[in-house]
């Protein structure tokens, strides 16, 4: 029979509130669902129903995946017009809460747009051929979970479907109670947008989600349920979102869990990389000053010594506070490789394990086990205590286990179990090869569950002081920051390895080239055996001694892939754009060695090279290309209209092309940017002027021209005429349509009676030009850096006209002749002009301003409703004009 222990462990903690983590234990065929950290477990397929059963493409468990390397559930490839879904085959308990962590990459290698994402599905409905195991939904928008009733839906929308969706980058709460679900605003319970994170869903990337599902134990008063959702260590609903699970009608408290997906005219590979789901299994209890005994939150029956079917629990007494609280302990089983991950991350515990408890996930179920400790206020989950008001108490967990399901715990020699009894742990001396024993907590990103796992180690202290074990029971004792928090049972294996902690640079860092400041610094440093303290030694029972740390790390060096050998202290490269591998190594004085590798990235925002303007002829192949600097290599796109024929092409290596035989003609201007996820990113504003062949008879045009027309024309209604150099050598008269001219010349008049016109800079009107009449019209008309042969008219116009209005964009003219502007009704300019003869403004009955001109004869104004001026010079001044 396997030897089994049982053992009592109390500790003195100031309760410390921290993060909840949530996975499951087991692989099939147990009943929950648990792939980390991957889909590669065998069996892994045999676990799920897979729908549709038959088509163009089925969802699978496949390793040959584009964007991510690991063993994955495929709900879709980059392939347009699927829905795809996903079950365990078992049904899971929810009605008393559960906890779920999945790592999903969402993303295409093409160039069109992401489409359309994935859900998260709690679902009941009807078992039959459209019900049950073979639920699948619609595709495109539908996301493959609408129609499906019965269900809960925690949507991950990539694609903005009008009506359904608030942008095409949101995470949703969905359910419609029995009745089908739907991805529209009638089902969604609560949105977040991701507004204000830096969390794009289909950037290929990993990304980590757990919801939560929470019951307040003894609530009476509704809302006595919520729902949450932490995505990237960010919670996206604080507080958990109102829900009544049994809304959905479960059958004894049970539903499938599982994963659904779809695509549309748009597509993206959709993959869930590890799956991991537990029920929650929470206890409720008053801890009050003053307790003879300590309130015990009892799971699986409750801990019983000797008793190979028993359970565990969790305690609580008072010790120093005179707070009364109402505690809420979660149990949260996983599996130890799982738990051991989690503790892992904090390299000060990089030799603990968790312990696996008997029947830990259940009867028959033996598994790792976090504990949630949290306390209610208002109904609403929430630390037990603070610094300044703390809660200290001693917590403590009783449980049996097999040293044959914990690996590196050596059991003593010659021990048996025929009491009905268990062997204890002997009391620790040093370096007597003996396991280590802790009692680690920690705090995650949300205080309602604070054993969710965020960006940073979850856990980053160790609370055991002493510890001390006899047949089946014994105590430990540790002390915390006065409130409650997340913890979880460990043990040091045997024969530790020397420790490495490297600081800095960050594993997975980011750094912009030649960044220099304190955190481009390398810190690292080398231990026997860590405790969590880099200035001691493990002794005993994961207590520690002070020692130098030298004496026993031996020779701790590092080097980098850039730059060769880095003493702790000295800058690392950050002056070469790329990845960087930043090893660490240590050799202890009896020759054990160990190794830790830290990669970081020197990354530069973009910046763009390239012409800001192009003219492609019609009917003639014609390229430009534009070039971008940075790391990670920048990404093209380009906003604006191009003329048929032309494209813009990202070349996917820090170039993009602009190409093609534009087959019309006009002037397009473009914003080219370029972006590779660090700030800022790069603009460059693009004109594309196609240009037409002149034609070569007729008194009409309507396109963009390069070149001299030969006569006079007249522009219409419905036609558009510019010149961007050569022009007209007779008259031009409009009566409708728009002309522009710039750099180009007018041999005679211009006359404008309708229509738009911009009259630009280096362009010469050899004649007069006159503005008579002209309609109503929001859109202004230009004379900017022109030359004017003659004299320039504006009378009784309805449209605003500048004549120069002292901008850069719209610098003044040379006017040889007079310039006069009469009984106009709309705004009137005449800045910064050069006129030969006389200015004039008179009757005109909106704004006018007449600024910085210089006038060789007389400036007169007069009758004008509302005239401003100044700065301007004249041999004479008169009328409302004689102080401008």
């Amino acid at each position: 029979m396997a030897l089994t222990a049982s053992f009592r462990v109390t500790v003195l903690a100031a309760l410390s509130m921290f993060g909840g983590l949530s996975l499951a234990s087991a692989q099939c065929p147990s009943t929950s669902p648990n792939f980390a950290p991957d889909f590669s477990a065998a069996g892994a397929a045999s676990c799920f129903q897979l729908n549709p059963a038959s088509g163009s493409y089925l969802p699978s468990i496949t390793n040959a995946a584009t964007l991510s390397s690991s063993t994955v559930l495929r709900l879709t490839p980059s392939m347009g017009g699927l829905a795809a879904s996903a079950w365990y085959t078992n049904p899971q308990p929810v009605a008393s809460g559960f906890t779920t962590t999945f790592s999903f990459q969402l993303g295409n290698s093409n160039t069109g747009a992401n489409a359309d994402g994935i859900a998260f599905l709690v679902q009941n409905s009807p078992a039959g051929a459209a019900g049950g195991l073979n639920a699948l939904g619609t595709g495109g928008g539908g996301i493959g979970y609408a129609g499906i009733p019965n269900s809960l839906a925690i949507e991950f929308n990539t694609y903005y479907n009008q009506g359904s969706d608030p942008n095409s980058n949101d995470v949703t709460i969905q359910s419609c109670g029995t009745a089908a679900n739907d991805v529209g605003p009638s089902c969604a319970i609560k949105t977040n947008d991701l507004t204000g994170t830096s969390i794009s869903l289909a950037d290929g990337s990993v990304h980590v989600a757990t919801v939560t599902y929470s019951v307040q134990p003894g609530c009476t008063t509704a809302p006595c349920s919520t729902i949450d959702v932490v995505l990237d260590g960010v919670d996206l609903f604080p507080g958990g979102v109102p829900f009544d699970i049994t809304t959905i009608g479960l059958t004894n408290s049970a539903a499938y869990v599982g994963f659904t997906g779809g695509t549309g005219a748009d597509d993206d590979e959709q993959d869930v990389d590890s799956w991991t789901f537990s029920s929650s299994q929470t206890q409720s209890g008053t801890v009050a000053p003053n307790q003879s005994n300590p309130t015990t939150f009892d799971y699986s029956g409750g801990f019983a010594p000797g008793n190979t079917s028993g359970g565990y629990n969790f305690s609580a007494q008072q010790t120093t506070t005179s707070q009364t609280v109402q505690m809420t302990v979660t149990a949260i089983p996983m599996t130890q490789a799982a738990c051991n991950a989690v503790v892992q991350q904090n390299p000060n515990f990089g030799g603990a394990h968790c312990f696996v408890y008997q029947n830990g996930g259940g009867q028959g179920q033996d598994a790792a086990v976090m504990f949630e400790v949290t306390c209610t206020a208002n109904g609403v989950a929430q630390s037990c205590g603070s610094l300044a008001n703390p809660f200290n108490a001693d917590l403590g967990t009783q449980f049996s286990f097999s040293c044959g399901e914990n690996a590196g715990l050596t059991c003593p020699p010659n021990t048996t179990d025929t009491s009905g009894g268990s062997f204890g742990l002997p009391h620790l001396t040093p370096n007597d090869g003996t396991p280590s024993v802790g009692f680690l907590k920690g705090e995650g990103p949300n205080p309602a569950h604070p054993c969710t796992a965020g960006a940073t180690p979850l856990f980053t202290s160790n609370q055991i002081e002493s510890f001390k074990l006899g047949d089946t029971s014994g105590g430990a004792k540790g002390g915390s920051g006065g409130t409650t928090s997340c913890w979880v049972m460990t043990y040091l294996t045997q024969s530790e390895t020397p420790s490495i902690t490297v600081t800095q640079p960050a594993n997975n860092g980011t750094y912009r080239q030649n960044q220099s400041d304190a955190t481009t610094t390398a810190s690292y440093s080398c231990a026997a055996v860590s405790t969590g303290d880099p200035n001691t030694v493990a002794f005993g029972p994961y207590l520690s001694i002070p020692l130098p740390p030298s004496l026993y790390a031996g020779v701790c060096s590092a080097s980098n892939s850039v730059g060769g050998a880095v003493a702790s202290g000295a800058p690392f490269d950050t002056g070469t754009l790329g990845p960087h591998t930043f090893t660490v190594q240590v050799q202890d004085s009896a020759m054990n060695t160990s190794q830790t590798l830290v990669t970081y990235t020197v990354v530069a925002p973009p910046a763009i090279s390239g012409p800001s303007s192009a003219v492609f002829a019609v009917g003639t192949p014609n390229s430009v290309q534009f070039n971008a600097t940075g790391y990670p290599v920048p990404s093209f796109t380009e906003v604006g209209a191009l003329p048929s024929g032309v494209t813009f092409v990202d070349n996917k290596n820090g170039t993009a092309t602009l190409s093609g035989t534009a087959t019309v003609s006009g002037i397009y201007k473009i914003t080219v940017s370029a972006t590779n996820g660090v700030s800022p990113a790069a603009t460059l504003s693009f004109t594309l002027t196609s240009t037409a062949t002149v034609p070569a008879s007729g008194s009409k045009c309507n396109g963009v021209y390069s070149g001299t027309f030969q006569g006079s024309l007249t522009v219409t209604a419905g036609q558009s005429c510019t010149f961007i150099n050569g022009g007209v050598t007779g008259n031009v008269s409009q009566t409708g349509g728009s002309f522009a001219v710039t750099g180009a010349t007018v041999g005679g008049n211009f006359q404008s009676i309708g229509g738009t016109f911009a009259i630009g800079a280096g362009a010469i009107v050899k004649g007069n030009v006159s503005v008579l009449n002209l309609a109503k019209s929001s859109a202004q008309d230009t004379v900017c850096g022109a030359r004017v042969g003659g004299n320039l008219q504006l009378v009784a116009s309805f449209t605003p006209i500048a004549v120069g209005n002292g901008t850069v964009s719209c610098p003044g003219n040379t006017i040889v002749g007079n310039l006069s502007a009469t009984a106009n009704n709309a705004i009137i300019s005449m800045d910064g002009n050069t006129v030969g003869g006389s200015l004039t403004a008179t009757a005109n009955l909106k704004p006018t301003q007449v600024f910085s001109n210089k006038i060789v004869s007389n400036l007169s104004c007069s009758s004008n409703l509302s005239i401003t001026g100044g700065s301007n010079t004249a041999s004479k001044k008169t009328g409302q004009c004689a102080s401008f």
